[in-house]
C-alpha cells in the first residue's frame, strides 16, 4: 500500500513539473515570438524609408535644413527626437542620444519638442537609449525643418510606435 502511495506522489509531482516547464517554455516562446513580429515590421518600414534632404540655409548663429522622410511600407505617425553632436563624430555608426552635447539645443519646425521620458530601441529591439530626451511627433511624408547652432552637426532619428515601444527606423545626418 505504502509503495503505490509512494509511485502515485512522483507521479503527480512529475506532472507538476512537467506542467511548471511547459508553461515557462510556453512564455519564453510567445515573448520571443512577439518580438520577431515587432522587429520585422520595423525592418519592413526602415527598409521603405527614404529621407530626401535640401542644402542648409545660414541664418545667424543657426543653420537650417529641411528633412522629409518617405516610406513605400508606412504611412502614419512618426516620432522623431534629435541630438546635436560634435562634427567629429559626422558618420559615426555607434552614435546615440548619449552622446549629445550639453546645452545646445536643435529644433525641429521651431519647436524644442516634448521633453518625455523614453526607452528607444534600434530595428532589432536593442536599447538606444533609456531617459529623458525630446520627441516630436509628425506623420510620415511631412517636411521637417531642422535647426541646429552653427558650428554642431545634428543626428535625426526616426521611430514608429510599436507594442515594445518606440523603435527606430531610420536616421538623418544634418550637416552644415
Amino acid at each position: 500500500m505504502e509503495n503505490s502511495v509512494s509511485v502515485f506522489m512522483i507521479l503527480v509531482a512529475t506532472l507538476i513539473i512537467g506542467l511548471i516547464i511547459f508553461a515557462l517554455a510556453s512564455t519564453y516562446s510567445a515573448v520571443v515570438t512577439g518580438n520577431a513580429s515587432i522587429s520585422s515590421y520595423a525592418s519592413s518600414v526602415a527598409q521603405g524609408l527614404y529621407i530626401s534632404t535640401t542644402c542648409p540655409v545660414v541664418s545667424g548663429n543657426t543653420y537650417s535644413i529641411v528633412i522629409v522622410p518617405s516610406d513605400f511600407n508606412y504611412n502614419g505617425t512618426i516620432y522623431l527626437t534629435a541630438i546635436a553632436v560634435n562634427p567629429s563624430l559626422y558618420g559615426s555608426n555607434v552614435i546615440s542620444p548619449y552622446q549629445a552635447c550639453p546645452g545646445v539645443n536643435v529644433q525641429i519646425n521651431g519647436s524644442s519638442g516634448k521633453v518625455e521620458n523614453v526607452i528607444l530601441y534600434t530595428t532589432c529591439l536593442k536599447k538606444l537609449y533609456c531617459g529623458e530626451a525630446q520627441i516630436w511627433e509628425s506623420t510620415i511624408g511631412s517636411p521637417q525643418i531642422v535647426t541646429v547652432p552653427k558650428c554642431h552637426d545634428a543626428v535625426v532619428w526616426i521611430f514608429i510606435q510599436t507594442q515594445k515601444g518606440l523603435v527606430e527606423v531610420g536616421y538623418a545626418w544634418v550637416k552644415e
